[in-house]
């Protein structure tokens, strides 16, 4: 794919540069297990997707206009082990604490791809600015320096710090305006693997954009899909 044009590369993180180790259903029940509460991982798994997918609606952002995101991922963890959002037992309270300090190291993830740093340095060479944009909290700047990537990106667009997430499409108005390119769009090219939030958001504002898919699956006629980064031609 080439794209002479482009200037900044803007990354998704979760499934684009990182994915989980484990599973969460199996690391909530560990830990869990640890804290004195015994726990199905399966069914923390269901638990934790209905709490995650409800809470990013009902407090947007990690709940950026109130408590904020240690709170937020605090009812996720309570509500995935089967107690009240708001529980005070101490054995929640101490997994809630081990769990979150734990996703914010890299002991927790792993790249999508082994390359990527090596993909990432000769995009880099070619002059290309690279941003992240995601949905995400504020720990996501210290996994990515623990994995060695933060000195290549040159700017973080966390939801869990502007208060806004995709596919909201003031999420990547905001992009385009920090990036100086409201006039320009088309000089950016967003890369993730979420069709909604990935793709036909930032495409409806006149920026360029690509699934990243292992498969390459076709997602649509209009939504062009990459297996890696080096798919990528910037040259």
């Amino acid at each position: 794919m080439h794209l002479r044009r482009i200037r900044v590369l803007s990354l998704d993180a979760m499934k684009t540069i990182i994915r989980l180790r484990e599973s969460p259903g199996v690391v909530y029940a560990r830990t869990a297990a640890e804290c004195g509460i015994n726990a199905d991982p399966e069914e923390v798994l269901s638990r934790f997707f209905k709490s995650f997918k409800k809470l990013e609606k009902t407090k947007p952002a990690y709940d950026f206009a109130g408590k904020g995101a240690k709170r937020w991922w605090n009812e996720v963890v309570a509500e995935s082990l089967g107690f009240e959002a708001e529980s005070k037992d101490p054995r929640v309270e101490q997994a809630q604490m081990r769990l979150f300090d734990l996703y914010a190291t890299a002991d927790a993830w792993a790249f999508v791809d082994k390359q990527i740093l090596s993909q990432l340095n000769h995009i880099w060479s070619r002059d290309i600015h690279i941003v992240v944009a995601s949905n995400f909290d504020f720990r996501l700047r210290r996994i990515l320096s623990e994995l060695r990537i933060a000195p290549l990106i040159d700017e973080f667009f966390l939801s869990g710090e502007i208060g806004l997430q995709k596919p909201d499409p003031r999420y990547f108005l905001h992009v385009l305006q920090k990036l100086n390119l409201t006039d320009h769009p088309e000089l950016l090219l967003h890369v993730g693997d979420n069709l909604q939030k990935d793709s036909d958001c930032p495409r409806a504002l006149g920026i360029n954009a690509v699934l990243l898919d292992a498969q390459a699956t076709p997602f649509s006629s209009h939504t062009p899909s990459i297996r890696s980064l080096n798919d990528l031609l910037f040259d």
